[in-house]
């Protein structure tokens, strides 16, 4: 069931109505029973598999506790690790060996992807690695545990959930008017930068991507560059949505995503890019290597070992493990800059011009290796960005040339008036933190004008081909 569904919104409507005039004991068993039938209207076969991990790991984190033994802790873990890597990686691995030798045919096996596996299955192991180490404790009530790793709001992309979130799960959220007006004021921004900014970004990404051939040079750019703006808006599109959802209902999810394209280096970038991610791999990969607390080299080697299990989260795929590692080895290349004597001090960084060249910079990198993102190849990838670099047909810009990705005249416009919109919203987000709250104190005409502005441009966006979130196939 998609966000964007009509659906989706009959059943959220149903879900908040029922939720806010049942007993407060039940609330949390009604929201259960809709996230489960939420996640079955996807695949109701894979709702076992999803009940199936929640008891295991239930009992795992409460033995682990009571017998303040390590055994179960390990054997919740290495179920439920089990489980991704047999979905997700064992068509993968059977490629190895094609990819050593060319003349051996892969083994290939029909296995289905469930959805939000990775997402679920990192949140599981956070919480039992924490129930182990003695930072949470182990849930008695299956009911809340189970609504803490299946609350539809975030299954199907997360944000990865820590412990904590429980503690909000015990609390009974009542209807409160303003508190339900900012949630769905959330929405709203979510439905607007995923289908009118998002979905027609995808269009004309899908259009290059799909056959690099038929275009070359700057065409080539332009297809990158709108695959760059359609995962950015979608994945922000997605992450709003989902906050808004939740805080509707009274619970406030982890936020996910912080103008990543405001950064000015490969480090900021990750710090505000898929935040509870990052933050997963920080906690349960880089430090338990040692992190930074060693020497130079190690660090490095730390640094690469994380990229390299976070591109291939992302994917089964060698594109992603590139993309990890390359975003890895920038990393690696920034820290060793600015190490002592190892880059200019004459530099002012907090002149204008230094930020802007430095987050150009690092728009340029991102940009770069999102095309071994998206490309199904390494060689695709590479072939992609080597003809990209012809840029001497600049002329078929002002000749119609754009209108061969997919789009026609008038669908630029709403773009571009989109892209206008969120880069005012990200300007002010950036420079004074909620754009609601200065919303909030402006006059009820205004405030109305940029509702109906956005939910008009989203309604001229439903005739678009239903595009489905990106970070749902991971």
């Amino acid at each position: 069931m998609e966000f964007t569904s009509f659906q989706f919104f009959v059943f959220f409507i149903l879900t908040t109505g029922i939720f806010f005039v049942m007993p407060a004991k039940l609330k949390n068993g009604w929201l259960l029973l809709c996230s489960l039938l939420f996640y079955a209207a996807w695949n109701w076969k894979f709702t076992g598999l999803l009940a199936g991990t929640i008891i295991v790991t239930y009992a795992a984190a409460r033995m682990a506790e009571e017998k303040k033994s390590v055994v179960p802790a390990a054997a919740g873990i290495a179920v439920s690790v089990g489980l991704l890597l047999y979905f997700k990686y064992t068509n993968f691995i059977l490629t190895i060996p094609s990819v050593i030798n060319p003349t051996v045919k892969p083994l290939h096996f029909d296995i289905i992807l469930p959805l939000g596996i990775s997402f679920y299955i990192f949140q599981i192991v956070a919480y039992l690695v924490d129930v182990y180490k003695g930072k949470a404790t182990a849930e008695r009530n299956l009911i809340d545990y189970a609504l803490f790793v299946s609350f539809f709001p975030k299954i199907m992309q997360g944000p990865i959930e820590r412990p904590d979130f429980l503690a909000q799960l015990k609390s009974t959220p009542r209807f409160d008017y303003e508190r339900v007006r900012s949630g769905l004021l959330h929405m709203l921004w979510g439905f607007f930068v995923k289908m009118v900014i998002a979905d027609r970004c995808a269009i004309a990404a899908n259009t290059v991507f799909n056959n690099p051939a038929k275009f070359d040079g700057v065409l080539l750019v332009v297809g990158s560059i709108m695959f760059t703006l359609q995962i950015y808006a979608d994945f922000m599109g997605y992450t709003t949505i989902a906050m808004g959802a939740a805080e509707v209902l009274g619970y406030r999810l982890t936020n996910n995503f912080a103008r990543p394209y405001f950064a000015t280096s490969m480090q900021d970038f990750w710090r505000r890019w898929h935040i509870s991610l990052s933050t997963w791999l920080r906690d349960y990969i880089y430090i338990p290597l040692g992190g930074s607390r060693c020497s130079r080299g190690r660090k490095y080697l730390n640094v690469m070992i994380t990229f390299f299990i976070s591109g291939l989260w992302h994917g089964a795929n060698f594109t992603f493990i590139a993309w990890g590692l390359l975003h890895g080895a920038l990393q690696v290349a920034e820290d060793a800059i600015c190490e002592p004597g190892g880059g200019r001090s004459d530099v002012n960084k907090n002149s204008l011009s230094h930020k802007i060249f430095v987050t150009a910079r690092t728009f340029f990198f991102v940009n770069l290796l999102w095309i071994f993102f998206r490309a199904p190849t390494i060689e695709a990838a590479g072939s992609f960005i080597w003809r990209a670099l012809n840029l001497q047909n600049f002329g078929v810009l002002l000749t119609g040339g754009l209108t061969t990705l997919g789009l026609n005249a008038l669908q630029y416009f709403f773009l571009i008036t989109a892209l206008v919109i969120l880069i005012v919203h990200s300007v002010m987000a950036e420079r004074q933190g909620s754009v609601l709250l200065w919303l909030n104190r402006q006059s009820a005409p205004l405030r109305y004008a940029i509702y109906w502005t956005l939910v008009l441009l989203i309604t001229l966006s439903l005739n678009l081909s239903s595009q489905e979130f990106l970070y749902m196939q991971f």
